[in-house]
């Protein structure tokens, strides 16, 4: 049985269980090595960096945060679960019994880049406020950069309701900056252990549907499709991978 939205976040989400899952990997997973890859395509070519950057719904995990770090002054994280920004705590505060992000940390070190012990200082440096956050309802802020990962199509039961959500992010965007985005694609659920997710259906054309009527120019949208062996079992087969800039002032 498909749980509500609702019910799974308020009752039935166990962060440790999906880290677990999900990133306790021998190495980084297909479908985060795909986001990688597209997220250090997308800074190359921008040639800029973000003063102020937020990633919402970042669950109990640190690994974009890793990715996005270097190219931020601030990073705040925000997500729905309380617990999971205790995750993000335990983490950040070195706590014994935190995630090891170690193979994450490998995973993002690039030839004359950072070593994994610097990249992890500047994500200790960069990191700012943790905000509990409900993308069902209308927010505030302005960010340079907006990030977020299998969180819109994940909170909503429907297509409106996805519409919403999506539109609660573009409006975090400031004038010019950029939203950035890993979406599990062609999905109705997912599984957490067993646990059954529901998920939105949605492909790259929602996206070069809708993003237009929020504020990013079709010109100003690089979207790109990733097939993902490793999960086909947990639900999905393939992500999408979008990076859109806001029009300016």
């Amino acid at each position: 049985m498909t749980n509500s939205p609702a019910d799974i976040y308020d009752r039935l989400w166990n962060s440790r269980e999906y880290l677990k899952q999900y990133y306790s990997t021998p190495e980084v997973a297909d479908d985060e090595a795909a986001n990688i890859a597209f997220a250090r395509r997308r800074f190359a070519e921008a040639g800029r960096a973000f003063s102020r950057a937020i990633e919402v719904g970042c669950g109990p995990t640190l690994h974009h945060a890793m990715l996005l770090a270097p190219h931020v002054g601030t990073l705040d994280l925000a997500d729905y679960v309380p617990d999971n920004l205790a995750e993000i705590r335990k983490s950040l505060n070195g706590a014994p019994d935190a995630h090891d992000w170690s193979v994450y940390l490998a995973g993002m070190v690039e030839p004359g880049g950072l070593a994994a012990d610097q990249l992890w200082a500047l994500v200790m440096d960069r990191a700012g406020t943790l905000r509990q956050m409900d993308l069902r309802v209308a927010q505030t802020g302005s960010y340079d950069l907006v990030a977020s990962y299998y969180t819109a199509e994940c909170v909503a039961e429907t297509r409106e309701e996805w519409q919403r959500c999506l539109a609660t992010l573009a409006s975090l965007v400031a004038p010019g900056g950029v939203l950035l985005l890993g979406v599990v694609r062609h999905c109705r659920t997912y599984n957490v252990c067993g646990q059954v997710f529901p998920a939105t259906y949605v492909d790259e054309g929602d996206f070069v549907e809708v993003l237009p009527a929020l504020g990013f120019p079709a010109a100003d949208i690089v979207i790109e499709v990733a097939p993902v062996a490793e999960w086909v079992d947990q639900g999905f087969d393939s992500i999408c991978c979008v990076w859109a800039k806001k029009r300016g002032m």
